[in-house]
């Protein structure tokens, strides 16, 4: 790849030539952050943001060391001051801002400035005085935009709670302990979506929870998808590195051999197949009512008690559509969730039917994040427990049981969309105003071209024509004017 982000002067188009397999180790479990390389480069992909700049800018270079494409200097910058250096080629790009009078240019032409740039700021005329002029206003609208996005809130997933009359018997943190699992949830994901669950105490639903669970889920779905749709639903919800990653592994041919596919209603939700704010039940959660549960979020691992946040945290996560095989009411003819589709026996051999030692993998089985339950009891999408973790198929006492980076990658991928990370959001503002500036000059700059002709400067002239030039300044000013008065910038 080189060290430049646009590769050598020679070596063909010009774009943001990202290796490829720099998306593929973005796995989730131990890298939590793309440092803003996709969205910069899916932005670029999606906007023209590269090929833009590439038709602005002309290169007036002559000498054998320009190696890079201005092009490639002025990505590897990410500002418009080396677009204004590069273009004009001189030290100090405020000289063009101070050309405001025939006398001035022809003053400072006797004193021998830089005779390169006037015969550049002919050439570049149009470009030249648009970046002089809205240089500090780019800069501002970019240093406003860094520190503004960054401090946005961003569009939380909503969870609408309703409480069985069962729970007013609940110890005094259960209604609170359960706020916070739900919180974890709403301010890792930003889906517009709400999610309706009701919660009992001691039951489900208004039923009495299975013997010997601590907690135990219910859940609505919308009915029965193709592989097809199901496929086509994550690809058009993917939005972060890890949901590229588990997307560009599932192919076009059916790997089920035609099963049937079943989510919960909120899964559907998620991934655009149900409406989002559809008022029915999406699910219930239950918990035992004569377990011991510590309930404080400081204090999750007391002696003789279980973590009640992880176990709830376990519960709406189900709702939420993180089960599969066997867990999705098909009974012993099996169908398949969107989960079932990242679920691996051995690398580059997805496990099709109850195992032991599958395991949840976004890059064909290369890397395990986790290894699922077993046909031992529980669950089969749980995890199957070695290491502390809300999604394990059994909880243990004295023992915090957190949600770990690889469970926020599991329910990114089957269809929820994560918090950008704020160097993330500062790109996107950061590039989109650059594109806008961009897309202005070039226009700009046409306008200009259809209004100006005759023979281009030389940049080895020693004569820079200070006549010619101030002509082009003054009608740069005189349009400027008129273009300003019709359509105002905002």
């Amino acid at each position: 790849m080189g060290d430049h982000p646009a590769g050598e002067a020679d070596r063909g188009a010009l774009r943001l030539d990202f290796d490829r397999r720099l998306m593929l180790q973005f796995r989730g479990a131990a890298i939590t952050s793309d440092a803003g390389l996709l969205a910069y480069r899916q932005l670029d992909d999606a906007l023209g943001l590269t090929n833009t700049g590439a038709d602005t800018l002309a290169d007036a270079r002559t000498g054998k060391n320009a190696r890079h494409l201005l092009v490639g200097l002025l990505l590897r910058s990410g500002t418009a001051t080396t677009y204004s250096s590069a273009v004009l080629e001189m030290p100090s790009p405020r000289i063009a801002t101070k050309v405001t009078s025939c006398a001035q240019l022809r003053n400072e032409a006797n004193v021998g400035i830089n005779h390169k740039l006037y015969a550049q700021l002919h050439e570049h005329s149009g470009v030249a005085i648009m970046i002089s002029r809205r240089f500090r206003a780019i800069a501002a609208l970019l240093a406003g935009a860094t520190a503004v996005v960054g401090s946005l809130p961003v569009q939380a997933l909503v969870f609408s709670i309703s409480y069985d009359p069962s729970v007013s018997g609940a110890p005094a943190g259960f209604i609170s302990a359960f706020g916070d699992a739900i919180q974890l949830f709403q301010s890792s994901f930003t889906d517009p979506i709400t999610i309706n669950i009701s919660v009992g105490w001691g039951e489900i639903d208004g039923n009495p929870l299975n013997p010997g669970n601590l907690g135990q889920s219910r859940t609505n779905q919308p009915g029965n998808f193709t592989y097809s749709q199901v496929r086509s639903a994550l690809m058009g919800d993917a939005k972060s590195a890890a949901d590229f990653q588990a997307i560009s592994t599932l192919g076009i041919t059916d790997p089920t051999a035609g099963r049937s596919f079943r989510m919960s209603n909120a899964e559907a939700k998620a991934l655009g197949l149900r409406a989002g704010n559809a008022p029915s039940t999406d699910g219930w959660v239950g918990f035992n009512s004569t377990a011991s549960y510590a309930f404080d979020p400081n204090n999750r691992a007391v002696p003789g008690q279980f973590d009640f946040i992880g176990l709830a945290e376990h519960e709406i996560t189900e709702v939420m559509g993180r089960y599969g095989m066997t867990q999705n009411g098909c009974g012993t003819t099996l169908c398949d969730s969107p989960i079932d589709l990242f679920r691996y026996s051995s690398p580059g051999n997805i496990d099709l039917n109850p195992a032991n030692g599958s395991y949840f993998s976004i890059d064909r089985g290369g890397t395990n994040i986790n290894t699922f339950n077993g046909t031992g009891g529980g669950d089969l999408s749980d995890w199957l427990g070695l290491t502390p973790d809300s999604f394990n198929h059994s909880l243990n006492r004295g023992q915090e049981e957190p949600v770990t980076a690889g469970d926020l990658t599991l329910m990114d991928v089957i269809g929820y969309d994560p918090v950008p990370e704020p160097g993330t959001l500062v790109l996107l503002a950061t590039s989109l105003i650059v594109l806008v500036g961009w897309r202005f000059q070039h226009l700009r700059a046409r306008s200009l071209a259809a209004g100006v002709q005759g023979p281009r400067s030389s940049p080895g002239l020693r004569d820079p024509r200070p006549d010619r030039l101030c002509g082009t300044l003054r009608l740069y000013r005189d349009r400027h004017r008129v273009q300003s008065r019709r359509a105002p910038l905002r």
